[in-house]
């Protein structure tokens, strides 16, 4: 018996270390894209500057070009969902285009610069695609922390690249996305050699694996906010080194805040950064209007900041959630990722017409954009982001209760419900919120646990109540989260 646990041991041990190195090569490689889309962003800029359009133009059309690919990529989920090779294809194909612009010759045409942009917003969104997928499958647990270290480190480059010209930045910045694909498609085979299983259970597509409106529109806000604040910081303070400084300086702080929590306090939740959006907003836009360019710009980047760490804790939650109930990664972040893009697009827009075109504007709407911003927060603060028939997926198609009650393997579904009897030993729960707490930490909805345990609405609804009463949460996620924090004794599992 020895000699087995010691061989477990190992085989543990040697798993670990595996998904640790993948996880490391996955932050160099999603680093990479990330710096692309900061210099695509901010520094980096077509060669030629016609009158009728200018630099914001032409990221409102990468914008638009990756809103249309996720949206394509949404209806086709099924599809690519079962063609591996298809997203790297098209997102090579699509970022290759982007070399046209290095010849000042092609440059010079602003159609041939409206089309490359656009296909290079295309080719993002299949590598953000592919990203989200490989940090559902390996990053669990420790997904939010590498997130954050891969915006950190991608923040850096993009502050050294940006230094070096518009035009050398465009340059560096394809060269970093192309090596961002090479990274990508050298990981998937030891990817799927190392946990086919696992990969293909989260791969299927489901008109149940997406989003619910609450969340997609939660990320759009988000890419409203973001956008905007950048717009200012790139377009309008027209991106000096100090403004440079400004804009790093916020970003990493973000991700600074969140690798401390991961690693000490762990009291950053989605819904604790709901409850604070308003105020935080508040803060950033009410004095903006009496102050001069460096009042603003301060006050940018605090925004900055505040809707950066709820872009990398939403992203970090959405691949946790997408592993954990075998959601499709394809479906899941690409409807998220239109609702983000369109928001981003109506943020740069909101940017230009309240800074550029009418200064004056800013006074009336920071109080409407309060009001609006309370509003949505109301709405947004809800007990399940995703749809009501979400529930974890079995890679044979199995629908039975057991099939469908946690990871992908048996032995994962036994400890995920060893985690379940945990959470109810340790909370006092009754054994009629024992179940529903088993089919809670399933994606399950009210409406499914009262047909399923033959109750009233109400009495379901109050089960739930008291579940999250006695443990303290406030939502299925911070609920998933708290039953993953409870570790199987050696001897039960």
């Amino acid at each position: 018996m020895s000699d087995m646990a010691g061989a477990i041991s190992d085989a543990r041990a040697t798993a670990t270390r595996k998904e640790g190195s993948l996880l490391v090569i996955g932050l160099v490689g999603f680093s990479s894209s990330l710096t692309w889309v900061f210099l695509l962003l901010t520094t980096a800029a077509p060669t030629a500057v016609h009158s009728w359009y200018e630099s914001w133009f032409v990221r409102v059309i990468m914008i638009a070009g990756a809103a249309i690919a996720l949206f394509v990529c949404w209806l086709l989920a099924e599809f690519i969902s079962r063609r591996s090779w298809f997203l790297p294809v098209v997102g090579l194909l699509a970022l290759s285009s982007c070399l046209v612009l290095l010849f000042p010759s092609l440059a010079d045409i602003a159609h041939v610069v409206f089309l490359v942009w656009g296909l290079a917003g295309a080719g993002g969104a299949c590598v953000f695609l592919l990203w989200g997928g490989f940090f559902s499958a390996h990053g669990r647990s420790r997904g939010l922390p590498y997130l954050a270290g891969s915006v950190l480190l991608a923040m850096l480059l993009a502050l050294g690249i940006s230094f070096l010209g518009r035009s050398t930045s465009f340059a560096l910045a394809t060269i970093l996305e192309l090596l961002s694909m090479v990274i990508l498609v050298s990981l998937q085979n030891l990817w799927r050699s190392s946990s086919r299983e696992e990969i293909e259970s989260i791969s299927e597509a489901d008109d149940r694996s997406g989003p619910s409106w609450q969340s997609a529109l939660m990320t759009g806000v988000f890419g409203v906010g973001l956008s905007f604040s950048l717009y200012y910081l790139v377009e309008q303070a027209l991106l000096t080194p100090r403004v440079m400084f400004a804009l790093g300086g916020a970003v990493g702080l973000s991700c600074v805040v969140i690798l401390f929590d991961a690693r000490k306090t762990h009291v950053i939740t989605r819904t604790l950064l709901l409850k604070l959006l308003a105020p935080c907003v508040a803060v950033g836009l009410f004095p903006m209007p009496f102050l001069g360019v460096t009042g603003r710009v301060l006050c940018n980047a605090f925004l900055l900041f505040v809707f950066m760490t709820h872009v990398i804790v939403n992203l970090g939650v959405a691949s946790k959630e997408v592993g954990l109930t075998g959601l499709s990664p394809v479906r899941v972040f690409s409807i998220s990722g239109v609702a983000g893009a369109f928001g981003m697009m109506a943020g740069w827009l909101l940017g230009y017409g309240t800074f550029r075109v009418a200064d004056g504007a800013l006074v009336i709407a920071v109080p409407i954009g309060l009001m609006c911003m309370f509003i949505l927060i109301a709405a947004l603060i809800v007990e399940d982001p995703y749809t009501d028939g979400v529930a974890l997926s079995s890679p044979r198609g199995d629908s039975s209760e057991e099939q469908d009650a946690g990871p992908s393997s048996s032995r994962g579904k036994s400890l995920w419900k060893q985690r379940c009897s945990m959470v109810a030993d340790r909370y006092g729960l009754s054994s009629r919120e024992s179940e529903v707490l088993f089919l809670l930490a399933k994606g399950r909805n009210a409406e499914y646990i009262e047909n399923k345990l033959f109750i009233s609405n109400h009495t379901a609804k109050a089960h739930i109540y008291n579940i999250y009463r006695k443990t303290g949460v406030h939502s299925r996620h911070e609920l998933m989260d708290l039953i993953e924090r409870f570790n199987i004794p050696r001897e039960r599992t």
